[in-house]
Protein backbone atom coordinates (compact mmCIF):
# COMPACT_ATOMS: atom_id res chain seq x y z
CA UNK A 1 0.00 0.00 0.00
CA UNK A 2 1.37 3.22 -0.90
CA UNK A 3 2.56 5.75 1.82
CA UNK A 4 1.37 9.68 2.13
CA UNK A 5 4.66 10.18 1.08
CA UNK A 6 4.54 8.28 -2.19
CA UNK A 7 0.81 9.58 -2.68
CA UNK A 8 2.21 13.15 -2.64
CA UNK A 9 4.88 12.76 -4.38
CA UNK A 10 3.59 10.77 -7.45
CA UNK A 11 0.37 14.01 -7.60
CA UNK A 12 3.47 16.52 -7.99
CA UNK A 13 5.48 14.00 -10.36
CA UNK A 14 2.13 13.68 -12.52
CA UNK A 15 1.39 17.32 -12.76
CA UNK A 16 4.91 18.37 -13.92
CA UNK A 17 4.51 15.75 -16.38
CA UNK A 18 1.43 16.20 -17.48
CA UNK A 19 1.44 20.37 -17.95
CA UNK A 20 5.38 19.85 -19.72
CA UNK A 21 7.15 21.63 -17.29
CA UNK A 22 10.71 21.97 -17.28
CA UNK A 23 11.89 20.63 -13.78
CA UNK A 24 15.68 21.92 -14.59
CA UNK A 25 14.33 25.75 -13.51
CA UNK A 26 13.91 27.89 -11.12
CA UNK A 27 10.91 27.36 -8.97
CA UNK A 28 9.42 29.69 -5.94
CA UNK A 29 7.04 28.09 -3.56
CA UNK A 30 4.34 31.23 -2.47
CA UNK A 31 4.66 30.25 1.17
CA UNK A 32 2.24 30.72 4.09
CA UNK A 33 3.98 28.67 6.59
CA UNK A 34 0.49 26.57 6.62
CA UNK A 35 0.16 22.69 6.37
CA UNK A 36 -0.09 23.01 2.65
CA UNK A 37 2.47 25.24 1.36
CA UNK A 38 4.82 23.51 3.76
CA UNK A 39 3.96 20.27 2.50
CA UNK A 40 4.30 21.08 -1.07
CA UNK A 41 7.73 22.71 -0.32
CA UNK A 42 9.02 19.64 1.36
CA UNK A 43 7.35 17.46 -1.61
CA UNK A 44 9.23 19.53 -4.01
CA UNK A 45 12.55 19.33 -2.82
CA UNK A 46 11.91 15.80 -2.40
CA UNK A 47 11.21 15.37 -6.27
CA UNK A 48 13.71 17.84 -7.62
CA UNK A 49 16.32 18.49 -4.79
CA UNK A 50 16.76 21.99 -3.30
CA UNK A 51 19.13 23.71 -4.98
CA UNK A 52 16.74 26.00 -7.34
CA UNK A 53 13.79 26.96 -5.02
CA UNK A 54 12.61 29.50 -2.97
CA UNK A 55 10.16 30.28 -0.68
CA UNK A 56 8.32 33.51 -0.48
CA UNK A 57 6.45 34.51 2.44
CA UNK A 58 4.16 37.75 1.87
CA UNK A 59 3.27 39.91 5.42
CA UNK A 60 0.13 41.45 4.88
CA UNK A 61 0.31 42.90 8.17
CA UNK A 62 -3.30 41.82 8.52
CA UNK A 63 -3.04 39.50 12.19
CA UNK A 64 -1.53 41.15 15.89
CA UNK A 65 1.92 41.77 15.32
CA UNK A 66 3.24 39.10 17.89
CA UNK A 67 1.29 36.03 15.92
CA UNK A 68 3.13 37.79 12.73
CA UNK A 69 6.49 37.77 14.50
CA UNK A 70 6.10 33.86 16.00
CA UNK A 71 5.03 32.52 12.27
CA UNK A 72 7.69 34.34 10.50
CA UNK A 73 10.33 32.92 13.33
CA UNK A 74 8.90 29.14 12.56
CA UNK A 75 8.62 29.48 8.80
CA UNK A 76 12.38 30.73 8.08
CA UNK A 77 13.25 27.42 11.11
CA UNK A 78 11.04 25.72 8.34
CA UNK A 79 12.86 26.64 5.57
CA UNK A 80 16.28 25.83 7.18
CA UNK A 81 15.51 22.03 7.95
CA UNK A 82 14.19 21.89 4.08
CA UNK A 83 17.01 23.93 2.62
CA UNK A 84 15.39 25.83 1.04
CA UNK A 85 15.82 29.99 0.95
CA UNK A 86 13.06 31.88 2.49
CA UNK A 87 12.45 35.50 1.28
CA UNK A 88 9.94 38.27 2.90
CA UNK A 89 8.24 39.94 0.98
CA UNK A 90 6.65 42.47 3.73
CA UNK A 91 3.37 44.74 1.86
CA UNK A 92 3.43 47.03 4.16
CA UNK A 93 0.82 48.60 7.04
CA UNK A 94 -2.34 50.03 5.70
CA UNK A 95 -1.66 48.44 2.06
CA UNK A 96 -4.33 46.22 1.78
CA UNK A 97 -6.73 48.27 3.57
CA UNK A 98 -5.75 51.10 1.17
CA UNK A 99 -6.05 48.67 -1.86
CA UNK A 100 -9.63 47.28 -0.83
CA UNK A 101 -10.82 50.91 -0.35
CA UNK A 102 -9.36 51.29 -3.66
CA UNK A 103 -11.08 48.98 -5.36
CA UNK A 104 -14.27 49.29 -3.59
CA UNK A 105 -13.44 45.89 -2.47
CA UNK A 106 -13.51 43.53 -0.10
CA UNK A 107 -9.96 43.14 2.29
CA UNK A 108 -9.78 38.99 1.88
CA UNK A 109 -9.95 40.38 -2.55
CA UNK A 110 -7.40 42.90 -2.16
CA UNK A 111 -5.02 40.91 -0.27
CA UNK A 112 -5.10 38.25 -2.95
CA UNK A 113 -4.66 40.97 -5.63
CA UNK A 114 -1.35 42.72 -3.48
CA UNK A 115 -0.01 39.45 -3.08
CA UNK A 116 -0.11 37.25 -6.47
CA UNK A 117 1.66 41.16 -7.81
CA UNK A 118 4.52 41.36 -4.97
CA UNK A 119 5.04 37.34 -5.91
CA UNK A 120 5.43 37.40 -9.35
CA UNK A 121 7.49 40.48 -8.62
CA UNK A 122 9.96 39.15 -6.81
CA UNK A 123 10.22 35.91 -9.28
CA UNK A 124 10.79 38.09 -12.17
CA UNK A 125 13.34 40.17 -10.14
CA UNK A 126 15.34 36.76 -9.68
CA UNK A 127 14.46 34.85 -13.50
CA UNK A 128 12.20 32.74 -11.39
CA UNK A 129 9.59 31.22 -14.49
CA UNK A 130 7.15 29.30 -11.99
CA UNK A 131 5.68 30.12 -8.59
CA UNK A 132 3.73 27.43 -7.49
CA UNK A 133 1.15 27.58 -4.60
CA UNK A 134 -0.42 24.89 -2.07
CA UNK A 135 -3.85 25.16 -3.28
CA UNK A 136 -6.07 22.19 -2.61
CA UNK A 137 -9.61 19.94 -3.42
CA UNK A 138 -10.51 21.43 -0.45
CA UNK A 139 -9.63 25.01 -1.54
CA UNK A 140 -11.22 23.58 -5.61
CA UNK A 141 -14.57 22.46 -3.60
CA UNK A 142 -15.29 25.91 -1.04
CA UNK A 143 -14.57 27.88 -4.93
CA UNK A 144 -17.09 25.91 -6.40
CA UNK A 145 -19.62 26.12 -3.53
CA UNK A 146 -18.74 30.19 -3.41
CA UNK A 147 -19.60 30.66 -6.76
CA UNK A 148 -22.64 28.58 -6.95
CA UNK A 149 -23.75 30.79 -4.31
CA UNK A 150 -22.73 33.83 -6.16
CA UNK A 151 -24.32 32.79 -9.50
CA UNK A 152 -21.09 32.83 -11.55
CA UNK A 153 -20.86 32.38 -14.76
CA UNK A 154 -19.65 28.49 -16.51
CA UNK A 155 -16.56 29.85 -16.91
CA UNK A 156 -16.23 30.65 -13.47
CA UNK A 157 -17.95 27.48 -12.45
CA UNK A 158 -14.35 26.13 -13.23
CA UNK A 159 -12.15 26.92 -10.56
CA UNK A 160 -9.55 27.14 -9.60
CA UNK A 161 -7.76 26.46 -12.90
CA UNK A 162 -4.28 24.19 -12.62
CA UNK A 163 -2.26 26.88 -14.48
CA UNK A 164 -2.23 30.96 -14.94
CA UNK A 165 0.19 33.67 -16.29
CA UNK A 166 1.25 36.22 -14.17
CA UNK A 167 3.02 38.42 -16.84
CA UNK A 168 5.72 35.62 -17.40
CA UNK A 169 5.65 34.21 -14.22
CA UNK A 170 3.83 30.62 -15.02
CA UNK A 171 1.31 30.23 -11.94
CA UNK A 172 1.25 26.27 -10.79
CA UNK A 173 -1.23 25.05 -8.99
CA UNK A 174 0.55 20.97 -8.27
CA UNK A 175 -1.86 19.74 -5.63
CA UNK A 176 -5.19 20.49 -6.30
CA UNK A 177 -5.91 16.57 -6.31
CA UNK A 178 -4.44 16.12 -2.72
CA UNK A 179 -6.64 17.30 0.09
CA UNK A 180 -5.60 19.38 2.85
CA UNK A 181 -6.13 16.75 5.35
CA UNK A 182 -3.34 14.66 3.21
CA UNK A 183 -0.97 17.53 2.79
CA UNK A 184 -0.98 17.96 6.93
CA UNK A 185 -0.63 14.34 7.53
CA UNK A 186 2.18 14.54 4.74
CA UNK A 187 3.73 17.62 6.83
CA UNK A 188 3.51 15.45 10.01
CA UNK A 189 4.89 12.44 8.34
CA UNK A 190 8.16 14.30 7.67
CA UNK A 191 8.11 15.42 11.14
CA UNK A 192 7.66 19.75 10.38
CA UNK A 193 5.53 21.66 12.51
CA UNK A 194 3.28 24.46 10.60
CA UNK A 195 1.82 27.82 11.38
CA UNK A 196 -1.75 28.10 12.47
CA UNK A 197 -3.42 31.51 10.99
CA UNK A 198 -5.85 32.80 13.64
CA UNK A 199 -7.68 34.65 10.99
CA UNK A 200 -8.78 30.72 9.57
CA UNK A 201 -11.17 30.90 12.73
CA UNK A 202 -12.78 34.04 11.51
CA UNK A 203 -16.08 33.78 10.09
CA UNK A 204 -15.93 37.56 8.89
CA UNK A 205 -14.14 36.45 6.01
CA UNK A 206 -16.86 34.56 3.55
CA UNK A 207 -14.39 31.82 2.75
CA UNK A 208 -14.13 30.81 6.39
CA UNK A 209 -17.75 31.30 7.01
CA UNK A 210 -18.73 28.74 3.54
CA UNK A 211 -15.51 26.35 4.92
CA UNK A 212 -17.39 25.75 8.57
CA UNK A 213 -20.85 26.15 8.44
CA UNK A 214 -21.48 25.00 4.34
CA UNK A 215 -18.46 22.78 3.28
CA UNK A 216 -18.27 20.71 7.02
CA UNK A 217 -22.21 20.05 6.91
CA UNK A 218 -21.79 18.59 3.11
CA UNK A 219 -18.93 16.27 3.31
CA UNK A 220 -20.82 14.89 6.10
CA UNK A 221 -23.53 14.35 3.77
CA UNK A 222 -21.14 13.11 0.64
CA UNK A 223 -17.92 12.33 1.62
CA UNK A 224 -16.94 11.91 -2.00
CA UNK A 225 -17.88 16.12 -2.65
CA UNK A 226 -13.80 16.44 -3.08
CA UNK A 227 -13.66 14.35 -6.17
CA UNK A 228 -17.16 15.21 -7.31
CA UNK A 229 -15.71 19.11 -7.59
CA UNK A 230 -13.09 18.12 -9.19
CA UNK A 231 -15.27 16.14 -11.75
CA UNK A 232 -17.73 19.00 -12.14
CA UNK A 233 -14.56 21.84 -12.51
CA UNK A 234 -13.19 20.19 -14.86
CA UNK A 235 -16.40 19.41 -16.56
CA UNK A 236 -17.22 23.44 -16.40
CA UNK A 237 -13.73 23.90 -18.05
CA UNK A 238 -14.46 21.74 -20.82
CA UNK A 239 -17.82 23.70 -21.63
CA UNK A 240 -16.49 26.88 -20.78
CA UNK A 241 -13.37 26.14 -23.54
CA UNK A 242 -16.29 24.90 -25.86
CA UNK A 243 -18.23 28.11 -25.24
CA UNK A 244 -15.36 30.03 -26.26
CA UNK A 245 -14.62 28.36 -29.54
CA UNK A 246 -18.55 29.17 -30.30
CA UNK A 247 -18.11 32.83 -29.11
CA UNK A 248 -15.37 33.21 -31.58
CA UNK A 249 -16.61 32.39 -34.18
CA UNK A 250 -19.78 34.05 -33.37
CA UNK A 251 -18.05 37.24 -33.43
CA UNK A 252 -16.92 36.75 -37.35
CA UNK A 253 -20.56 38.09 -37.48
CA UNK A 254 -19.91 41.71 -35.18
CA UNK A 255 -18.29 44.40 -36.88
CA UNK A 256 -16.11 46.64 -35.05
CA UNK A 257 -14.28 49.56 -35.53
CA UNK A 258 -12.39 52.57 -33.26
CA UNK A 259 -14.90 52.07 -30.76
CA UNK A 260 -17.97 51.26 -32.03
CA UNK A 261 -19.32 47.96 -31.99
CA UNK A 262 -22.33 47.15 -35.00
CA UNK A 263 -24.70 43.58 -34.80
CA UNK A 264 -27.38 42.13 -36.84
CA UNK A 265 -30.23 42.16 -34.45
CA UNK A 266 -31.70 39.26 -36.25
CA UNK A 267 -28.44 37.89 -36.15
CA UNK A 268 -28.03 37.95 -32.34
CA UNK A 269 -31.71 36.37 -31.62
CA UNK A 270 -30.81 33.12 -33.29
CA UNK A 271 -27.68 33.03 -31.14
CA UNK A 272 -28.29 30.44 -27.94
CA UNK A 273 -28.84 32.34 -24.77
CA UNK A 274 -25.43 31.23 -23.18
CA UNK A 275 -23.83 32.62 -26.42
CA UNK A 276 -25.38 35.55 -26.20
CA UNK A 277 -24.11 36.78 -23.01
CA UNK A 278 -20.66 35.65 -23.91
CA UNK A 279 -21.16 37.88 -27.18
CA UNK A 280 -22.39 40.54 -25.51
CA UNK A 281 -19.50 40.60 -23.07
CA UNK A 282 -17.10 40.44 -25.69
CA UNK A 283 -18.27 43.33 -27.94
CA UNK A 284 -18.06 45.39 -24.51
CA UNK A 285 -14.07 44.22 -24.15
CA UNK A 286 -13.85 45.39 -27.84
CA UNK A 287 -15.30 48.84 -26.58
CA UNK A 288 -13.86 49.40 -23.66
CA UNK A 289 -10.44 47.34 -23.48
CA UNK A 290 -9.51 44.20 -23.07
CA UNK A 291 -8.41 44.88 -19.40
CA UNK A 292 -11.80 46.00 -18.13
CA UNK A 293 -15.32 44.18 -17.80
CA UNK A 294 -18.53 45.76 -17.99
CA UNK A 295 -20.19 45.76 -14.86
CA UNK A 296 -23.22 43.18 -14.34
CA UNK A 297 -25.58 45.75 -14.54
CA UNK A 298 -24.45 47.41 -17.71
CA UNK A 299 -24.77 43.99 -19.05
CA UNK A 300 -28.31 43.79 -17.96
CA UNK A 301 -28.99 47.20 -19.23
CA UNK A 302 -27.84 46.27 -23.00
CA UNK A 303 -29.83 43.37 -22.76
CA UNK A 304 -32.87 44.97 -21.31
CA UNK A 305 -31.99 47.62 -24.44
CA UNK A 306 -32.39 44.87 -26.82
CA UNK A 307 -35.36 43.42 -25.57
CA UNK A 308 -37.12 47.05 -25.85
CA UNK A 309 -36.27 47.44 -29.37
CA UNK A 310 -37.71 44.22 -30.37
CA UNK A 311 -40.98 45.25 -28.42
CA UNK A 312 -39.95 48.42 -30.87
CA UNK A 313 -40.37 51.05 -27.78
CA UNK A 314 -36.80 52.77 -28.35
CA UNK A 315 -34.22 53.49 -30.66
CA UNK A 316 -31.77 55.24 -28.60
CA UNK A 317 -30.62 54.32 -24.88
CA UNK A 318 -27.45 55.72 -22.92
CA UNK A 319 -25.83 52.92 -20.47
CA UNK A 320 -22.97 54.47 -17.85
CA UNK A 321 -19.91 55.35 -21.00
CA UNK A 322 -21.64 53.38 -23.57
CA UNK A 323 -24.41 54.85 -26.31
CA UNK A 324 -26.86 52.41 -28.14
CA UNK A 325 -29.05 53.28 -30.77
CA UNK A 326 -30.63 50.80 -33.54
CA UNK A 327 -31.12 51.72 -37.24
CA UNK A 328 -32.35 49.54 -39.95
CA UNK A 329 -31.83 46.22 -38.59
CA UNK A 330 -28.63 47.20 -36.66
CA UNK A 331 -28.09 47.26 -33.20
CA UNK A 332 -24.78 50.13 -32.89
CA UNK A 333 -23.22 50.77 -29.98
CA UNK A 334 -20.25 53.05 -29.40
CA UNK A 335 -18.16 54.55 -26.60
CA UNK A 336 -19.08 58.43 -25.08
CA UNK A 337 -15.28 59.80 -25.20
CA UNK A 338 -14.71 62.37 -22.75
CA UNK A 339 -15.56 66.39 -24.50
CA UNK A 340 -12.57 67.60 -22.89
CA UNK A 341 -9.62 66.55 -20.82
CA UNK A 342 -6.55 68.15 -19.66
CA UNK A 343 -3.54 67.84 -17.19
CA UNK A 344 -1.15 70.97 -16.30
CA UNK A 345 1.84 70.19 -13.97
CA UNK A 346 1.62 73.55 -10.69
CA UNK A 347 5.55 74.76 -10.67
CA UNK A 348 4.28 77.11 -7.76
CA UNK A 349 0.84 75.89 -5.96
CA UNK A 350 0.83 79.49 -3.88
CA UNK A 351 1.01 81.76 -6.25
CA UNK A 352 -2.15 83.44 -7.26
CA UNK A 353 -3.40 83.07 -10.40
CA UNK A 354 -6.34 82.18 -12.57
CA UNK A 355 -6.23 78.83 -14.93
CA UNK A 356 -8.41 78.25 -18.09
CA UNK A 357 -9.66 74.70 -17.89
CA UNK A 358 -11.94 75.22 -20.61
CA UNK A 359 -13.85 78.32 -22.58
CA UNK A 360 -16.08 78.76 -19.51
CA UNK A 361 -14.43 77.12 -16.72
CA UNK A 362 -11.40 78.24 -14.86
CA UNK A 363 -9.66 77.37 -11.16
CA UNK A 364 -8.82 80.63 -9.13
CA UNK A 365 -6.12 80.16 -6.58
CA UNK A 366 -5.59 83.37 -4.38
CA UNK A 367 -3.89 83.62 -1.12
CA UNK A 368 -5.26 83.39 1.99
CA UNK A 369 -6.97 86.64 3.82
CA UNK A 370 -7.95 88.06 0.57
CA UNK A 371 -10.97 89.50 -0.30
CA UNK A 372 -13.24 86.98 -2.36
CA UNK A 373 -16.68 86.57 -3.73
CA UNK A 374 -16.58 82.95 -3.48
CA UNK A 375 -16.87 82.08 0.20
CA UNK A 376 -16.53 78.51 -0.19
CA UNK A 377 -13.52 78.34 -1.42
CA UNK A 378 -11.37 75.32 0.14
CA UNK A 379 -8.35 76.50 2.50
CA UNK A 380 -5.17 74.73 1.14
CA UNK A 381 -1.67 74.52 2.43
CA UNK A 382 0.03 74.99 -0.62
CA UNK A 383 3.15 74.68 0.71
CA UNK A 384 2.45 70.93 1.75
CA UNK A 385 1.92 70.13 -2.01
CA UNK A 386 4.20 67.86 -3.25
CA UNK A 387 4.27 67.80 -6.98
CA UNK A 388 1.17 68.99 -7.45
CA UNK A 389 -0.56 68.88 -10.59
CA UNK A 390 -4.09 70.20 -12.35
CA UNK A 391 -5.77 67.39 -14.32
CA UNK A 392 -8.91 65.98 -15.26
CA UNK A 393 -10.79 63.26 -13.08
CA UNK A 394 -9.79 59.95 -13.70
CA UNK A 395 -12.10 56.50 -13.47
CA UNK A 396 -9.65 55.44 -10.72
CA UNK A 397 -9.39 57.83 -8.60
CA UNK A 398 -10.31 57.87 -4.98
CA UNK A 399 -10.59 61.23 -2.43
CA UNK A 400 -10.56 60.42 1.35
CA UNK A 401 -12.99 62.51 3.03
CA UNK A 402 -14.19 62.84 6.61
CA UNK A 403 -16.77 60.54 6.21
CA UNK A 404 -14.41 57.44 4.31
CA UNK A 405 -12.90 57.01 0.91
CA UNK A 406 -15.16 57.85 -2.04
CA UNK A 407 -14.82 57.26 -5.89
CA UNK A 408 -14.08 60.73 -7.39
CA UNK A 409 -16.51 59.43 -10.18
CA UNK A 410 -19.43 58.58 -7.48
CA UNK A 411 -19.13 62.14 -5.37
CA UNK A 412 -19.26 63.67 -8.60
CA UNK A 413 -22.28 61.89 -10.16
CA UNK A 414 -24.02 62.55 -6.19
CA UNK A 415 -23.18 66.38 -6.86
CA UNK A 416 -25.89 65.53 -9.70
CA UNK A 417 -23.15 66.71 -12.34
CA UNK A 418 -23.49 64.87 -15.21
CA UNK A 419 -21.19 61.96 -17.35
CA UNK A 420 -20.79 64.69 -20.04
CA UNK A 421 -19.16 67.69 -17.78
CA UNK A 422 -16.90 65.23 -15.24
CA UNK A 423 -14.24 64.85 -18.02
CA UNK A 424 -14.31 68.75 -17.42
CA UNK A 425 -14.00 69.22 -13.31
CA UNK A 426 -10.53 69.75 -12.37
CA UNK A 427 -8.94 68.02 -9.22
CA UNK A 428 -6.09 68.77 -7.73
CA UNK A 429 -3.61 65.57 -7.08
CA UNK A 430 0.02 65.46 -5.97
CA UNK A 431 1.81 62.50 -4.47
CA UNK A 432 0.22 61.34 -1.51
CA UNK A 433 -3.19 61.26 -3.80
CA UNK A 434 -6.37 63.39 -4.69
CA UNK A 435 -6.04 66.67 -2.61
CA UNK A 436 -9.30 68.17 -3.84
CA UNK A 437 -12.19 67.91 -6.09
CA UNK A 438 -13.43 71.36 -7.79
CA UNK A 439 -17.11 70.82 -8.71
CA UNK A 440 -18.30 73.91 -8.18
CA UNK A 441 -18.40 75.00 -11.44
CA UNK A 442 -20.95 72.71 -12.39
CA UNK A 443 -23.67 73.19 -9.80
CA UNK A 444 -21.39 70.93 -7.45
CA UNK A 445 -19.03 71.55 -4.39
CA UNK A 446 -15.55 72.11 -4.22
CA UNK A 447 -14.47 68.88 -1.63
CA UNK A 448 -10.59 68.49 -0.07
CA UNK A 449 -8.88 65.25 0.97
CA UNK A 450 -8.95 65.03 5.06
CA UNK A 451 -5.54 65.38 5.41
CA UNK A 452 -5.24 69.01 3.76
CA UNK A 453 -8.26 70.05 6.04
CA UNK A 454 -6.22 70.43 9.38
CA UNK A 455 -5.97 74.62 10.00
CA UNK A 456 -5.15 73.93 13.62
CA UNK A 457 -2.16 71.87 12.97
CA UNK A 458 -0.67 73.02 9.59
CA UNK A 459 -2.75 76.39 8.55
CA UNK A 460 -3.26 77.23 5.11
CA UNK A 461 -1.47 79.83 2.73
CA UNK A 462 -4.56 79.86 -0.18
CA UNK A 463 -8.07 79.11 -1.39
CA UNK A 464 -8.88 77.54 -4.49
CA UNK A 465 -12.34 77.39 -6.10
CA UNK A 466 -13.90 76.35 -9.45
CA UNK A 467 -15.90 79.13 -11.34
CA UNK A 468 -17.59 80.27 -14.30
CA UNK A 469 -15.16 82.64 -16.08
CA UNK A 470 -18.55 84.80 -16.95
CA UNK A 471 -19.06 85.68 -13.39
CA UNK A 472 -15.79 87.43 -12.93
CA UNK A 473 -12.80 88.96 -14.69
CA UNK A 474 -9.14 88.63 -13.71
CA UNK A 475 -8.07 91.03 -12.87
CA UNK A 476 -10.82 91.46 -9.95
Amino acid sequence: MATIDDQVLSFLDLFFSEEEIDRTEAMAVAFSGGSDSLALLCALTALLGNDDIDAFYVNHHLRPAAELEAEIARNEENCRTIGVRFTLIDLGKGAVATEAKRRGRGIEEAARQLRYEALARACRERSIPYLLTGHNSDDQLETLLMRIGQGSSLSALGGIRRTRDLGGVMLLRPVLEVTHAELAEYAAYKGLVWSHDSTNREDRYLRNALRSQVKKPLLSLFPNAHQAAYTLTTRFQHVSRLLEQLTDTAMAEVKSDDGVVVFSLKWYLTLDPALRELVIYRMAALLIGSDDRISRMVYYRIVGGIEEIVRGEWTVREMGNLHMRYKYGAVIITTIEPSWSFCMSLSDPTTTRLIPISDHVALDIRKAGRSSRYPNALKIDATALKAPVIRSALASDVIVLEGGTMRVSKLLSAMGISSYQRPLVPVLVDQSGVVAVFGAAFGGRDRIAVRFKAPLAHGFTNIYSSNRRDIYSEDE
